[in-house]
C-alpha cells in the first residue's frame, strides 16, 4: 500500500518546454534559457525546443555549491 506522501507526489517530468521549466525552477524564462544552454541540456525536435530536467536539475545543483 501506498504512503500518503507517495500518492501526493507529482511525478517530474522528463522535459520541459521553457515556460514550464521557469515555473518549476521558479525563475524567469530568460534565465532558464541562459541557464539551459549553459548546463547543455537543451534538445531541439524540429522547431519546438525542450530542455531535460533532469540534466537542468544536476547542472543547477553544481552551479549553486
Amino acid at each position: 500500500m501506498r504512503t500518503l506522501n507517495e500518492m501526493n507526489m507529482e511525478q517530474e517530468p522528463e522535459f520541459v518546454r521553457d515556460a514550464e521549466g521557469a515555473r518549476l525552477a521558479r525563475m524567469g524564462v530568460n534565465t532558464f534559457r541562459k541557464l539551459a544552454e549553459e548546463f547543455d541540456a537543451v534538445y531541439r525536435i524540429g522547431k519546438i525546443r525542450v530542455t531535460d530536467w533532469e540534466k537542468f536539475k544536476a547542472g543547477l545543483k553544481s552551479y549553486k555549491g
